[in-house]
């Protein structure tokens, strides 16, 4: 439970982040990655997600050849700007650790805005514990700021019956922040209103969308809704297919991986694969 609040307070806004932190990017160098890392490339958005790329090699690596890959990864910027090293590694993964020790006090779907202030004071104060202040903003910048902006969104909800007022208030609240960040939230605002609007019929739906981002974006997302509606048929056909396959005890292994292969290529394009792998192993299990 104290996970998923931890998770949620972290997590609330992602998609809104206004700081970017400005690191150079240099060739992946292969022996920086693990295995299920060798098609990616090192996250340099952020310093956190720079760190978070290389905890996620955390099962596949220890954490001392972790903490050897990030003193590599660092000595290979060239700007001479880079903050990362295995210290802060070190201070990160200590960080993450002592976060378990917030406990919210109550269940989750109970809890008040008060209690989601007094969370984020103490994830305020855990990151005083461990970085500087210009650690912190490098590390959590965009992600603190996005927190408090929904915390305070919350509140100004709390003092509306009428959606359509909320979102005049919230608007208007918009004004008095950095223009960056009223974008960002403007934004997050407009896909809330789309997603909302998700649950009406067709018609509806696009003359909503229509008057929020007009006819050639409306157009863009009903054509989107076309194609998710057609994989995710695709694939249910897929995966039941595949099933019939994997249990027919009259083929042999290879031929029953044949099969798939060829019937994975006929149902989706090359791209999609990936994709399509990743839901096989959710099915699996």
């Amino acid at each position: 439970m104290k996970t998923a609040t931890i998770t949620l307070l972290l997590v609330v806004a992602a998609s809104l982040t206004a700081y970017v932190w400005q690191g150079k990017q240099p060739e992946s160098a292969p022996e920086l990655r693990v295995m299920s890392q060798k098609d990616t490339q090192i996250d340099i958005d952020t310093l956190g997600d720079t760190l978070a790329y290389f905890s996620s090699a955390l099962g596949e690596a220890s954490m001392t050849d972790i903490e050897k890959n990030v003193a590599n990864y660092a000595r290979q910027q060239t700007d001479g700007e880079s903050q990362l090293d295995e210290e802060l590694y070190s201070r990160f993964q200590a960080y993450k650790k002592a976060l378990m020790t917030i406990d919210p006090g109550y269940q989750m779907t109970s809890l008040s805005l008060d209690d989601l202030w007094r969370v984020h004071d103490e994830l305020m104060a855990l990151q005083a514990q461990f970085f500087s202040v210009e650690e912190q903003e490098n590390l959590f910048g965009a992600e603190n700021q996005a927190r408090i902006q929904s915390l305070e969104k919350m509140a100004l909800k709390q003092q509306f019956d009428d959606e359509e007022a909320f979102h005049r208030a919230w608007e208007s609240e918009l004004s008095n922040h950095a223009p960056e960040q009223a974008v960002a939230y403007r934004r997050e605002t407009l896909l809330a209103r789309l997603e909302m609007s998700d649950t009406q019929d067709s018609q509806d739906v696009h003359l909503n969308r229509v008057e929020l981002v007009g006819e050639e974006a409306a157009e863009r997302l009903r054509i989107l809704d076309e194609n998710m509606a057609s994989f995710d048929k695709a694939i249910e056909d897929y995966l039941q297919r595949r099933t019939d396959i994997l249990k027919d005890h009259s083929l042999t292994e290879t031929e029953k991986e044949e099969q798939i292969i060829a019937m994975r290529n006929q149902y989706f394009d090359k791209s999609d694969h990936r994709r399509v792998a990743a839901l096989e192993n959710i099915n699996d299990d």
